[in-house]
């Protein structure tokens, strides 16, 4: 007991505890800046690493362990934490744990057991895990590979594992020296080393390196005077107790001196010592921004004047130069377009080229930049075309061109809306272009009821996008693969966790979706709330949402997972009419979807959206051959399309006649109701119950109710009663029909009393008549409807 105690005072000394936490305070202050300037990394993951690490190396240094043997048990401590936290094998792993007891729980341990036994479960398990460590092996060889040939490759899991290691290092050392050695100084030097090169190699602000200084400066003060102080007592040297307060409060104040002599006086500012630093690589430009990507560092550029191209302050027809995120716009069923698309899509059979079945998607808008409310376009540049012009290459591998005829029928558009990329109209036409290979958007330079367009659609398998790698173009890298720095890091480590363990862009991609796709859809969302992003309250607060929300999600996600994307803006349909041989599409099907980079392929539509179909990959489409498009292209402006717009419009015009006739219909049947209701109100007691009684005289001619001349009220009330009892037990809907007995009883009564009986009526009694009759007419009514057009036999 007494060697516990002893043990835990040590454990517990001031001076340890001290050392300790500078250590702590010291790396979490490194870590913070390492975030900053290391795209893909979430504080929390450093700070674990940073908090286990240095633990770690205390526990080691508590141990009679040489340093050979601490050095290699933390770097598989470390190993196996990051294949825990970055890789996500722990379900494998777990998996394999339970299968693995299962097995030998039968088995006494003091017995050998010779059966054979069934090791599938366990065999199964353990490929689950393989099968997820070769996908992290894999990913961190090509990433090194990539590294090591001067390629430029950003893998969010590989730059999470390297930073981590190199953290968990530096954390694991500090903890080690200052428990062992008790050299705060020598335990920080390497994480001192790590955080000023990265700032070196990245050109960022040393804002870091003040923190790290004045967090350093005054715990070395203060352990060092620790330290003092054992030494003191142990030779008998007296001293005042107020001594470590005063050195404390003077050595916080000395170090705030300090760092504010470094920020503001350059002879012995620490950006001095960056400076130097820079000094001291040997990288051509090149080579440091290729090591700098696959880091995840973001380069802090000089000034890049005449290298941005200008934007017109202009209103550009159908384009919005950005796009925020509210609510549910409230759009109507009213068709906008009608699209046929060329070749014929066929007739729903099972054939090479027949698109039957599947959804279109029309774009008309892609979005670059997210600005953590929304999304904007980077500045572009407008260049105007003649019709048939082209301004996309049409003879890419896996692509094929298709033509599509559009009538505009609500009203005419400027905008231009093609699926897939667009090669040319047969209308002028003008393209905004954020660069050479990178369109906006493009608009008619008139408005137009219909257009010809010709565009290029990616024909490819989901093996090919497997193997299509990742080897992006440096205009999609730098565009499409960037996030604000203000991302939250839940939303970064969700990104990575979803993909860590998939082996292609593609398969991180469809994880992305599949994700996505389980969330709940509705429109009735409220307003992001202020300084929050989109992405992380769609994700973690409202947890439901429209197309914007899921679009956007995707985008973020994937560009953390290290896949281009983008966010595309237009329409979707699969309503097609098979009498037009096109699509028809209405307002309310504006919709906003991703689409991703594949190199070869280019652009590849994705839908995250929940409630629509998947989008289906067209393997084998023909496309239209080269004299059609010649022909298109030799088109003159106001030339017939064979889409007809008079068709197209009839069709709409007779929906819409029927549509206003209905409502003429109840319109007018509520106007009668409230007229008659008025004039009986105004009536005499008397009249109105004599004007009642009419009334169910006349329907019951109309239930085709046989009566001899003379019957009584009393005897036409038993016909028409036993006339809807007799529906009533024969009917689904009788439960509507049932009370109906007694309104016809009330008011045969209360005419049998105004007519034969001296005693009045009031005026209470008449409003209850009325009441009664406008019950009692929806059931009669209903009646006779059964009667006219069901098989009820005339009552006798």
């Amino acid at each position: 007991m007494n060697q516990i105690k002893s043990w835990i005072s040590q454990i517990l000394d001031r001076l340890h505890v001290l050392s300790l936490s500078m250590v702590l305070i010291t790396l979490y202050v490194i870590a913070r800046g390492l975030v900053k300037v290391v795209h893909g990394l979430e504080p929390s993951l450093l700070t674990n690493m940073v908090c286990f690490g240095t633990l770690t190396g205390w526990a080691l240094a508590l141990a009679p362990l040489n340093g050979w043997t601490a050095s290699l048990l933390s770097l598989l401590t470390g190993i196996f934490i990051i294949l825990l936290r970055i890789g996500r094998i722990g379900p494998e792993l777990f998996n394999l744990c339970i299968n693995i007891t299962k097995l030998i729980k039968p088995m006494p341990w003091w017995s050998f057991d010779l059966q054979p036994r069934n090791w599938a479960s366990v065999t199964a398990a353990f490929m689950d895990l393989k099968d997820s460590l070769d996908v992290l092996l894999i990913r961190l060889r090509d990433w090194t590979l990539a590294l090591v040939n001067g390629e430029s490759i950003f893998d969010p899991v590989s730059t999470a594992v390297v930073w981590s290691l190199a953290i968990w290092i530096v954390a694991v050392w500090a903890g080690w020296i200052v428990r062992r050695r008790q050299k705060p100084l020598l335990a920080l030097i390497p994480a001192g080393v790590l955080i000023g090169t990265t700032l070196a190699f990245t050109g960022s602000r040393t804002t870091s390196l003040f923190w790290l200084l004045g967090t350093m400066l005054p715990m070395l003060a203060i352990v060092n005077h620790e330290i003092r102080q054992r030494q003191w007592r142990k030779i008998g040297f007296q001293f005042s107790p107020t001594l470590s307060q005063n050195i404390a409060v003077w050595s916080i104040l000395l170090s705030m001196v300090v760092v504010v002599i470094a920020a503001l006086t350059q002879s012995l500012s620490i950006k001095g010592i960056v400076d130097f630093t820079r000094r001291l690589r040997s990288y051509e430009t090149t080579q440091r921004e290729q090591v700098a990507e696959s880091l995840g560092m973001e380069l802090q550029q000089a000034n890049q004047s005449g290298q941005i191209r200008s934007q017109s302050n202009a209103s550009v027809p159908g384009l919005n130069w950005q796009h925020l995120i509210s609510l549910s716009p409230k759009l109507s069923d009213q068709e906008v377009m009608a699209i046929r698309i060329s070749p014929p899509v066929g007739s729903g059979e099972d054939k090479e080229g027949d698109m039957v079945g599947t959804s279109i998607y029309l774009r008309r808008m892609t979005y670059d930049r997210y600005t953590t409310r929304g999304w904007k376009t980077g500045n572009t540049e407008a260049e105007e075309y003649e019709a048939g012009e082209q301004v996309s290459q049409i003879d890419l591998p896996s692509h094929r061109l298709v033509k599509q005829e559009l009538v505009f029928i609500a009203e005419p558009s400027q905008a231009v809306y093609a699926i897939g990329t667009l090669v040319t109209t047969d209308q002028d036409f003008t393209v905004e272009w954020r660069s050479a290979d990178d369109a906006f958007g493009a608009f008619f330079l008139e408005p137009t009821n219909r257009s010809q367009v010709v565009s290029l659609i990616p024909v490819v398998s989901e093996d090919e996008l497997r193997a299509s790698g990742s080897d992006y173009p440096d205009w999609v890298k730098t565009r499409y693969l960037s996030l604000p720095g203000t991302v939250p890091g839940r939303v970064l480590t969700l990104a990575r966790d979803l993909t860590a363990t998939a082996p292609t862009p593609y398969d991180r991609a469809h994880l992305i979706e599949s994700y996505l796709r389980e969330i709940p859809y509705t429109l009735d969302t409220p307003i992001p709330p202020l300084g929050q992003d989109v992405t992380d309250y769609f994700l973690f607060d409202l947890q439901k949402g429209f197309c914007d929300y899921y679009a956007t999600s995707m985008v973020v996600l994937a560009r953390a997972a290290g896949i281009p994307s983008r966010m595309v803006v237009g329409y979707v349909s699969d309503r097609y009419d098979p009498d037009l041989e096109a699509y028809l599409i209405s307002e309310d099907q504006a919709h906003s979807w991703v689409e991703l980079y594949f190199p070869g392929y280019g652009w590849v539509e994705f839908e995250p959206t929940a409630g629509l179909p998947t989008h289906e990959r067209q393997e084998f489409y023909v496309g239209i051959e080269q004299d059609e498009l010649n022909r298109l292209l030799e088109m003159k402006n106001g030339e017939r399309l064979w889409l007809d717009l008079d068709r197209v419009t009839q069709d709409r015009n007779w929906k819409l006649a029927i549509s206003v006739s209905l409502l003429v219909i109840f319109l007018g049947s509520v106007a009668w109701f409230v007229i008659d209701r008025w004039r009986l109100l105004r009536l005499p007691t008397a009249e109105v119950a004599s004007e009642v009684y009419s009334q169910i005289q006349r329907y019951g001619k109309k239930l085709r109710i046989k009566t001899d001349i003379g019957i009584t009220p009393y005897e036409l009330s038993d016909a028409v009663v036993n006339h809807v009892a007799q529906m009533t037990r024969k009917e689904f809907w009788g439960w509507a029909l049932a009370p109906a007995q007694g309104e016809i009883n009330l008011l045969t009564n209360s005419y049998v009393q105004v007519s034969y009986s001296p005693h009045k009526l009031g005026d209470d009694a008449k409003g209850e008549m009325i009441r009664s009759w406008w019950k009692l007419r929806r059931r009669l009514w209903i009646a006779w409807l059964r009667t006219t057009f069901g098989r009820i036999t005339p009552s006798e």
